[in-house]
């Protein structure tokens, strides 16, 4: 019979000099130093001869172009498809810009370091793999509320505590253990945004995850974890609204410590197997907005400008005016946003162990209905943030509704317009069937 083997290991990939950070247009200049260093995490995970990698990184999300850098360096290097390689972020806000956002520049240099330290790091896991039997698990944390509010009175949504809003409050869990008994590391996989450190940090920082996986790898001891952000776009740290600071993000990844030891571990006892599955699916964007209204919004920002040069220097109000200069250009050219093409990721174990990864910030809704479709009876991890992360993905209601994750973000990522109305709910059912299609192949 065949048997799983792992490696897991990990590199500091913390810049050694002030570079701009990523997550906030309103931070006031570059990093002035490192307050926990960064780390990017590897698991090589092997069963007879089929492998995949998972990479977790200390980062805000992983540019196309970047994602497609470090995967060509693995293939190269180690022959790794790049289907078998999932690359996630953690989300942390307080790390080196990497491109993923307009104007929020990356350092070139430090893109080349960071391949490379990609590859170290494999190569590294793939050297230490080792037969592990698995254990999943799963506990519920409240260290997370709805980030969005709709305001009684204007029907105006607030990013603002919205105790009755929706949550996935699992941590889903998976332990890895040798022969001799021993904890080797693992998968965690959490559903909270990590920004208990807000725009006045400016020192590097992973956040609360960091601190969670502090506590977790002490408790097993020689451990290494990999923490995977889930469907967290409309969550944030329970308090956030009032605290923020490296302070309040180890007491939120204490509490998730202390909520995870609540854990029901179950070894994993079907027949080893190890299956990747992916797919690429064409997403489409709304129709542009009219050019009427278009040219009064940047008739307003002219006015602004000119009443105040200093305007342009915010980075929301420069997004803006480019914005609107850009689609405007657009329809003067009779243009309009083409399909974009995105990877669904999916790695299955023992038939009944999923990770499922979407290049997207995902609402909390697309994991529960992931959930719910595939049944308690798969361990399912829904990891956001992963591949070449492109913008938030929004079910139909909330884009309805408005606010900033539906109506201002993809300016933000660089795009012409939001993604069209019922997006999310094709993503999440081709997402489901390709789940599907990988538990059914280990029958």
């Amino acid at each position: 019979m065949e048997q799983f083997t792992a490696g897991i290991a990990r590199v500091d990939i913390t810049p050694q000099r002030p570079l701009i950070m990523d997550g906030f247009y309103s931070r006031e200049g570059p990093s002035l130093g490192t307050h926990d260093a960064l780390g990017l995490t590897a698991l090589a995970l092997t069963c007879g001869h089929d492998r995949a990698v998972i990479m977790a990184g200390d980062v805000l999300g992983f540019p196309p172009d970047l994602a497609r850098r470090i995967r060509t360096e693995l293939a190269a290097r180690f022959q790794l498809p790049a289907e078998t390689v999932l690359l996630a972020a953690s989300h942390t806000h307080s790390g080196p810009a990497l491109g993923n956002l307009l104007f929020l520049d990356a350092d070139a240099d430090y893109l080349d370091w960071l391949v490379q330290r990609a590859a170290a790091v494999v190569g590294e896991a793939l050297e230490r793999r080792e037969p592990v039997r698995l254990l999943v698990g799963r506990a519920q944390s409240d260290v997370g509320v709805n980030r969005r509010l709709v305001d009684a009175d204007t029907g105006l949504v607030l990013m603002e505590d919205n105790p009755a809003g929706v949550v996935d409050r699992e941590i889903t869990s998976l332990r890895l253990v040798n022969g001799e008994g021993t904890t080797v590391g693992g998968v965690v996989n959490v559903g909270c945004h990590p920004t208990a450190i807000l725009h006045d940090g400016r020192h590097f920082s992973r956040d609360y995850p960091g601190f969670f996986l502090d506590e977790l790898e002490r408790a097993y001891p020689g451990s290494l974890f990999l923490f995977l952000s889930g469907a967290h776009a409309n969550v944030r740290p329970a308090g956030s609204g009032s605290r923020s600071g490296v302070g309040f993000a180890e007491e939120i990844g204490r509490q998730l410590f202390e909520d995870f030891r609540q854990t029901r571990w179950q070894e994993v006892t079907g027949p080893p197997s190890l299956r990747v599955a992916c797919e690429l699916v064409s997403v489409e964007f709304q129709e542009l907005p009219p050019d009427a209204v278009l040219a009064q919004l940047e008739a307003a920002c002219e006015q602004a400008l000119a009443r105040d040069p200093a305007w342009g220097e915010d980075l929301w109000n420069k997004c803006s005016l480019t914005w609107v200069r850009w689609v405007r250009e657009m329809h003067r050219k009779d243009e309009r946003p083409g399909p974009l093409e995105v990877e669904l990721q999916v790695i299955t174990l023992a038939g009944s162990v999923t990770m499922v990864g979407l290049p997207f910030e995902l609402f909390a809704q697309t994991s529960l209905g992931l959930k719910a479709s595939c049944g308690r009876e798969t361990q399912l991890f829904v990891c956001g943030y992963t591949g070449g992360v492109v913008g938030y993905l929004p079910p139909a209601e909330d884009q309805l509704q408005g606010g900033y994750e539906a109506e201002e973000a993809f300016k933000v990522y660089g795009c012409a317009a939001p993604f069209e109305l019922g997006t999310e709910a094709l993503v999440r059912h081709k997402a489901e069937a390709l789940i599907l299609k990988s538990l059914r192949s280990e029958d």
